[in-house]
């Protein structure tokens, strides 16, 4: 038996199932088959971001170009990654559920208050600029009387 090289010609093409999963096939002309190369998630999200009444609003206004085009750019990274770093998305111990987004461009270190509702909810509330190393009590205590307010606000709707 005569070994030799196999020349194989391929041609991609890639399909799509929704508008958020993409597979790849090979077509293989010299073995006449197709191969599932590999499945790639594009633009599947993992949480949506909401934002509660004028909270957030009247803080994101206050904000310069570049704070908004990061917060916005964290906001995305929240949505889009299963599992957040808690560079970005961290936990507050005895908050009863809040957590903080951070976001930091330069030196400048923001905060915006948020909590999950239904597992991969994030209701967006207060945020603040952070000029201490601890988390100023005032802004926390603001974050949960909001929270609050959303809590009894759902409770008390007809569409439950």
């Amino acid at each position: 038996m005569k070994k030799g090289r196999i020349s194989i010609n391929f041609v991609v093409k890639v399909h799509t199932i929704t508008n958020y999963i993409y597979f790849i096939l090979i077509h293989s002309f010299t073995l006449g088959k197709l191969h599932y190369l590999c499945n790639v998630k594009k633009n599947l999200k993992y949480r949506k971001v909401t934002f509660y009444k004028h909270y957030f609003q009247n803080f994101f206004d206050k904000q310069s170009k570049k704070v908004k085009a990061k917060i916005v750019w964290t906001f995305e990274l929240v949505e889009d990654l299963e599992r957040v770093p808690e560079t970005y998305l961290k936990y507050i111990e005895n908050s009863d559920g809040l957590y903080e987004i951070r976001v930091q461009l330069g030196s400048d270190i923001f905060r915006i208050f948020c909590f999950f509702d239904h597992g991969h909810l994030i209701v967006i509330m207060n945020g603040f600029q952070k000029k201490t190393q601890r988390t100023p009590k005032n802004e926390i205590e603001l974050a949960k009387k909001i929270k609050l307010e959303y809590e009894l606000e759902i409770a008390n709707s007809p569409n439950k």
